[in-house]
């Protein structure tokens, strides 16, 4: 493959999968509002399992394709040595296969059948095996690992994987019973259950192809044969089964029998799957993973810790509550209500959650308790400044209120003096009331100075306390 194909091709798959990474960081990130932090937590791991699931179809669509799809074994092969790509062991191992490199096959299989790993990935182990020793023509080798495949299956019935009823292991099983019209059965079922959709399917009927021509050549249709080993030389030059159809064919031409693998093919037990390089590359993608994750989930128990914290502050200032004393007749000039009736009902204009609770004392007066939210809601629907406040477009030409909240004084025309203290009463002089009866003021004493004064002679044109 091309130096230019190759960085290309590996371009095209950093940059899907940074796409796909800012589409989930989209996703996530405002979904922070949206949850609490566990089930935000819970939401971010969900998702990033789809993830996952894209970046491997994105490497199967770049990468692998290379194998699969354009059946080019050696560029696939020098593709997945690129310094910028961390190749997974299938991809090794898929790489060794076909192109031919036994004993790199046979010591990755090995090594992974003796680890922990699941039955699954032990079967597949065993399967490349017996791919490997079939193309070898070590038939010895090949019963050996035909004795595996039934005990698995024996001890293990209810995998559905391994009861495959036209898999290569049929096709083996009446390969070494030499029933070659069985192979070639066991090859059209295969055909006829592929996916024409699949990713893989090309590279797998090449194969299925390859092991029909094999059952034909054994079985002495040398015609069909060579027909089939001269197209597969033809579709797939770079890949190992070009070249053991080319064996096939001169052993065709010359009327010989195809010999056996000359070479032993045995596991190494010194092989390592990676070099020195390489081990150093996955440790330190493994410890910058663990330090992401760390990282994560400190931030994670951090913000948790801050929610709760804020959501006890939030949950006392509701809990904590302030009982107010309001006399009879304040309640009725402030809420168009007796005592008596606000108690039955304890709604005002503005909210229906205007107080916890409100009662009567002996006295006659209300009661009422407001907890801090409360509270905030009676301070900010009577908003009183405590500075001097000009009107535009009005006739007053000032209100002034002292900083206890005790007096309200009004500046204007004479001519304007209905005005000003229908505008005083209405608002600023209820809201003193609230502020003084929040501020803890005692409700015997409580009492606003209502004052207006004329403007151009100073004098007082009205004066009264309230209430």
């Amino acid at each position: 493959m091309a130096l230019k194909s190759q960085k290309s091709i590996v371009r095209q798959y950093y940059f899907r999968c940074i796409l796909i990474l800012i589409c989930y960081m989209a996703i996530v990130v405002p979904c922070i509002q949206a949850f609490t932090i566990i089930w935000y937590l819970v939401f971010c791991t969900a998702l990033f399992f789809p993830v996952k699931f894209l970046i491997r179809i994105v490497a199967n669509k770049t990468i692998a394709s290379v194998l699969f799809t354009k059946l080019d074994a050696i560029g696939f092969q020098e593709l997945i040595k690129d310094k910028n790509l961390l190749p997974s062991l299938e991809y090794l191992i898929n790489a060794a296969v076909f192109t031919g490199d036994y004993q790199t096959t046979v010591n990755i299989a090995t090594a992974q059948m003796q680890k922990k790993s699941s039955l699954r990935d032990k079967y597949l182990c065993l399967s490349v095996l017996a791919l490997t020793y079939f193309e070898l023509r070590d038939f010895g080798k090949l019963q050996i690992l035909l004795t595996k495949y039934d005990d698995y299956k024996e001890n293990y019935s209810s995998k559905s994987f391994l009861n495959l009823s036209n898999s290569l292991w049929s096709y083996y099983r009446y390969f070494l019973e030499q029933n070659y019209e069985a192979c070639k059965i066991v090859c059209k079922e295969r055909n006829l259950g592929f996916s024409h959709n699949a990713w893989d399917t090309k590279l797998r009927k090449l194969q299925n192809d390859f092991f029909y021509a094999i059952a034909c050549y054994e079985n002495g249709e040398f015609e069909e044969a060579k027909s089939l080993f001269e197209d597969i030389i033809s579709i797939a030059p770079n890949i190992n089964y070009a070249n053991l159809s080319k064996k096939y064919l001169m052993a065709i031409e010359q009327n010989q029998q195809i010999s056996s693998c000359d070479v032993n093919v045995l596991p190494d037990v010194t092989y390592q799957i990676y070099d020195i390089k390489t081990e150093k590359r996955i440790k330190k993608y493994k410890w910058l993973k663990r330090i992401g994750i760390a990282m994560i989930v400190v931030s994670s128990v951090v913000i948790c810790f801050l929610d709760v914290n804020n959501y006890s502050d939030s949950t006392n200032d509701i809990l904590m509550t302030s009982t107010y004393i309001m006399p009879q007749e304040a309640c009725t000039k402030l809420f168009k209500k007796t005592p008596q009736e606000f108690a039955k009902s304890p709604t005002v204009y503005w909210t229906d959650n205007f107080c916890i609770q409100a009662e009567i004392d002996k006295s006659g007066n209300l009661l009422i308790v407001l907890n801090k939210e409360q509270e905030d809601l009676w301070r900010s629907a009577f908003p009183v400044p405590t500075n001097v406040e000009k009107f535009q477009n009005l006739a007053l030409n000032g209100i002034y209120i002292s900083s206890d909240y005790s007096q309200v004084t009004v500046r204007c025309k004479k001519i304007d003096l209905d005005f000003a203290i229908d505008v005083t009463s209405r608002g600023y002089v209820f809201g003193c009331y609230i502020h003084q009866l929040l501020n803890g003021c005692d409700t015997t004493h409580l009492s606003i100075k209502n004052t207006v004064i004329d403007s151009e002679t100073n004098e007082v044109l009205y004066q009264t306390f309230w209430p």
